[in-house]
C-alpha cells in the first residue's frame, strides 16, 4: 500500500480548495472562450467529463458550458455546420443539447447573451454493438467482475443500477443517451 505524505495532502488540499482542479475538468473551446463538459454517466470511473466520445447516430449528448469564470453561459443561439450529421434538439442555461443524424464530424458553434462565441467540434458514430449492465451497486465502488463470477442475486427492494454501453465500429464507447432500443 502506497502512503500519501503530509505534503503532498497539504499540496492537493490546496488545489482543490483553490479550484485548481475545476480548470482541467471538460473540453476547452477551439476559441478559449468557454469550457464543454460531458456529464454523461458510464461504468468507468472519469470525473474529467471531458468531451471525446462520439455521439450515436439517434442518440442525444448534453453538454455543460461554462466560461472561463467557471459560470453557466446564458445561451443565445447553438448551430451546427451539418445538421445532416448533428442537430441541436434544445438550450438552456449552460446547456445544449445535440442529437447524432447521421455519421461524420460537425463543428458546434455557441453564441452566449454577450454576444461571447466559441465552437467545438464533434463526432457521430452508427452504434455497432450494445452491452447492458445490472450492478447493484454504484460503479464508483463496483466489485470486480471475479468476485461474482458473471452471477449474482439481487435482493428484494434493492436498488440496481442499468447501465447500456454503445460501442462503435472502432470499438470505441460512445457517449449521450437515448440511442437504440434495449430492455433487461
Amino acid at each position: 500500500m502506497r502512503v500519501i505524505g503530509h505534503t503532498s495532502l497539504v499540496v492537493l488540499s490546496s488545489l482543490l480548495l483553490s479550484g485548481g482542479v475545476g480548470c482541467l475538468l471538460g473540453t476547452g473551446g477551439e476559441d478559449g472562450n468557454f469550457n464543454f463538459r460531458d456529464p454523461t454517466p458510464g461504468l468507468e470511473v472519469d470525473l474529467s467529463d471531458r468531451v471525446e466520445r462520439a455521439v450515436p447516430v439517434g442518440g442525444k449528448l448534453r453538454l455543460l458550458v461554462k466560461n472561463d469564470a467557471g459560470e453557466d453561459i446564458e445561451v443565445e443561439s447553438a448551430e451546427t455546420d451539418g445538421e445532416d450529421i448533428l442537430r441541436v434538439v434544445s438550450t438552456g442555461l449552460g446547456i445544449v443539447v445535440v442529437e447524432g443524424v447521421s455519421p461524420g464530424g460537425a463543428e458546434l458553434r455557441i453564441t452566449d447573451t454577450s454576444g461571447l462565441s466559441d465552437r467545438i467540434d464533434l463526432e457521430v458514430s452508427a452504434i455497432d454493438t450494445t452491452t447492458i449492465h445490472v450492478l447493484p451497486w454504484t460503479p464508483l465502488l463496483a466489485l470486480p467482475e471475479r468476485i461474482f463470477g458473471e452471477g449474482l442475486a439481487i435482493l428484494p427492494d434493492s436498488p440496481i443500477e442499468v447501465f447500456a454501453q454503445n460501442k462503435g465500429s472502432d470499438g470505441e464507447l460512445l457517449s449521450g443517451f437515448g440511442a437504440g432500443q434495449w430492455s433487461v
